[in-house]
């Protein structure tokens, strides 16, 4: 038994040094077929590949003289003609489509400051912020607009084209919430919403909501409109005076007390009632385009609008702020129609007012508390007359009144 172990050990060394040996051949192709190749590397390495004839119907290569191994020679067929080799056991190897593995690459963080215009940037948590100050003149308008620049925003569209008939995604426009300096705002458009009633002179950022809103805004489902006025004291007395072909405007900031008391005054009014121009007279075939209120040979009509804001900044001590506000909407129009055969005439009489008043305290107690108190007044009037008179005798007087 001893002398039987021996014999066999002593011829089973040789076998597996050879074994594990890999042949080296010089291999050389040119403009060669893939088939052509494998079968000569069958022939010279003693191996056989099994594939499907049309991963390697028309492939050719090409290769330096050189002295390969079998691994060496079939990972640059493999580079070439992206297929990949794998063996199924010494012998026998299997030829397959290639998987294209895609590496990912960590760019550095990209902060966009601008949105759609100069004045216009999203914030981390979904909402737009809007600076009229900052904000540049879309095309078709006359000067910044806030509602007109929301309407570029996704998810919101004004279907009869207005600036403030807003619908944010798929909502009512009533379903929008308007708040100036936290005054809750019912009226907000001029000429019947083709301007907004808020002027950008005196608003220093607009907050849009159009999803995920705080549940401190209440009341509304679709989105909330948050505009606020400049809450810092005035340093020096800045005066602005400005027209288009719709209006003009005034604006006035003062320093009352230096450091303390600081006022903010705004002023805006049509001018149609003096001097009525193309813009004005365009918008007005617009808002009433089939109506009975048209300016025609036999009628004549009176449309007007102004605004005003006030906002007073007190300070004083720097734990301590105090802010009074102010803001009165009012648009009117006045439409006489003469039928001149019948002796005849009507006369329509619209008023629409908005006023608000809100105060303010802000107090911080050390830098971790602070807290925020506010009251405000907000009072919707409309009024509405429709006069008929006959062989100039008043026969007929409606009369609507809507008050909030």
């Amino acid at each position: 038994m001893k002398l039987l172990f021996r014999f066999c050990f002593i011829w089973f060394i040789p076998f597996t040094v050879f074994s594990q040996e890999e042949a080296v051949f010089s291999v050389e192709f040119s403009e060669a077929k893939i088939a052509t190749v494998l079968m000569f590397i069958e022939e010279t390495y003693n191996v056989k590949f099994s594939y499907q004839d049309n991963l390697i119907d028309t492939q050719t290569i090409t290769l330096t003289r050189k002295k390969r191994t079998l691994d060496e020679l079939l990972n640059e067929i493999s580079t070439l003609i992206k297929i990949d080799f794998e063996r199924l056991d010494n012998r026998y190897i299997f030829l397959k489509k290639s998987v294209v593995v895609e590496e990912s690459l960590h760019l550095k963080e990209v902060v966009i400051n601008g949105y759609l215009t100069k004045g216009i940037s999203k914030k981390k948590n979904a909402t737009f912020e809007i600076s009229p100050r900052k904000l540049e003149i879309l095309p078709g308008l006359t000067e910044p607009d806030i509602f007109e620049s929301i309407q570029q925003f996704p998810g919101v569209v004004s279907p009869n084209e207005t600036a403030t008939g807003l619908i944010v995604r798929g909502g009512l426009s009533d379903q929008n919430r308007i708040i100036w300096d936290g005054i809750n705002m019912y009226h907000s458009g001029h000429l019947f919403g083709m301007i907004s009633a808020f002027n950008p002179n005196i608003t220093e950022k607009v907050i849009f909501h159009n999803k995920g809103t705080n549940p401190k805004f209440g009341e509304r489902i679709s989105s909330v409109i948050d505009i606020s006025t400049k809450t810092k004291l005035s340093k020096k007395v800045e005066a602005e005076f400005g027209i288009n072909a719709i209006n003009f405007d005034a604006y006035l900031s003062i320093p009352i007390i230096e450091d303390k008391l600081s006022m903010q005054i705004s002023y805006r009014r049509s001018y149609e009632d003096k001097f009525e121009t193309s813009t004005f007279r365009n918008l007005e075939e617009k808002v009433f385009q089939h109506t009975a209120i048209n300016e025609t040979t036999s009628s004549d009509e009176k449309f007007k609008f102004k605004d005003y804001n006030l906002k007073l900044n007190f300070q004083p001590n720097k734990k301590n702020m105090f802010a009074l506000s102010v803001i009165h909407i009012d648009n009117d129009l006045e439409h006489v129609f003469e039928d001149l055969t019948l002796n005849k005439s009507n006369e329509n009489i619209l008023d629409t007012e908005n006023e608000g008043y809100s105060v303010s305290w802000n107090k911080k107690w050390n830098t971790k508390v602070s807290h925020q108190t506010q009251a405000f007044l907000s009072k919707y009037r409309l009024n509405y007359n429709f006069i008929t008179t006959e062989n100039l005798v008043q026969i007929s007087d409606f009369d609507k009144r809507n008050n909030i």
